[in-house]
């Protein structure tokens, strides 16, 4: 099976077995790029339409399961770790306006997620 393939056969996954789990009417798809690195894709229920996020986690605390915060009702999420093993740790937060991840200087005060699922 080759990369494309499999990419698909798991967007679907998530699509069917997930629902809607972010944004309001996307599923938010975890995509193994590796030994502790995952790609993230949110997909429109609507449309089918796939939004890539840009860049790979890596480097999470090994205590942690699901290096991020998100929440189905909310465009607000939050990953934990480095961004494209760029060195820098640690939370980083995004508006997903449903096309592009916006990033976020700071997790706005007004803003209470779940802490990530730990082992």
């Amino acid at each position: 099976m080759n990369d494309d393939r499999l990419v698909i056969d798991t967007l679907r996954f998530y699509q069917n077995d997930r629902g809607i789990d972010f944004a309001g009417r996307f599923t938010l798809a975890q995509i193994n790029c590796g030994a502790g690195c995952i790609r993230l894709a949110a997909v429109d229920a609507l449309s089918g339409q796939v939004r890539w996020f840009g860049q790979t986690i890596t480097n999470w605390p090994m205590t942690v399961m699901v290096p991020l915060a998100y929440q189905s009702t909310s465009r607000l999420l939050g990953v934990l770790g480095e961004l494209d093993e760029a060195g820098r740790g640690g939370w980083h937060w995004f508006d997903f306006d449903g096309g592009e991840f916006v990033p976020l200087p700071a997790l706005p005060k007004s803003c209470r997620l779940p802490p990530p699922k730990r082992d």
